[in-house]
């Protein structure tokens, strides 16, 4: 299973990568553009449509064979900044931290906007409707914009468990739940504690 994006560790060496395209990007009046096909990129990746990743990961392929995959894979079909970049990268004998480079961009970029990354985990998949609602009241609660990644986990059973950065808010059933059952735990200990005492 891939790795969340916002789950990626990124490397010094990646965000050196990153911050190139996204400076030369925003030099070009293209940032908007190449940030926002930067996740389907992404997806791609991980997806790994006909091998794609391997041939990204594999020590077998020569640069020169890989030159040819990439331009048939990229060139046209996404922002020439982008495949020129990528083709830099195989020159650079990084290709295999390609993924690590567009995970370090989107971050930067929300960084440099002062956008928060929230990962909120529900029982079900919201629609558009309900994802935009989202959106809109964390920015609202937050004071800034906010970058939406959504996970679906059915043993949540009902509310949600939001991560904001590093800080995670569980509003979960199940988390309710627990905390209700070691409620009645200490409460149960408390009990038996005083009819020790009492006998005593």
């Amino acid at each position: 299973m891939p790795q969340p994006v916002e789950d990626t560790v990124v490397h010094a060496g990646a965000r050196v990568y990153a911050r190139a395209l996204l400076d030369l990007a925003d030099h070009q009046g293209a940032l908007d553009e190449v940030v926002l096909e930067l996740r389907p990129l992404l997806e791609l990746i991980d997806a790994d449509v006909s091998g794609f990743r391997r041939v990204l990961d594999s020590q077998l392929l020569g640069m020169r064979e890989r030159e040819q995959i990439l331009e048939r894979v990229f060139r046209g079909r996404v922002h020439d900044l982008i495949y020129r970049f990528v083709q830099v990268v195989n020159r650079k004998g990084r290709l295999a931290d390609l993924r690590e480079m567009f995970v370090a961009a989107l971050t930067i970029h929300r960084e440099r906007r002062g956008i928060e990354q929230v990962t909120v985990t529900l029982a079900f998949e919201p629609d558009d409707a309900m994802r935009s609602d989202l959106e809109r009241k964390l920015s609202e609660s937050l004071g800034c914009g906010v970058s939406l990644a959504v996970e679906v986990d059915p043993s949540l059973l009902g509310g949600m468990v939001t991560r904001i950065g590093d800080r995670q808010i569980d509003a979960s059933v199940a988390s309710r739940l627990r905390r209700m059952n070691y409620q009645m735990m200490d409460a149960g200990r408390a009990r038996a504690r005083e009819a020790v005492a009492e006998a005593g």
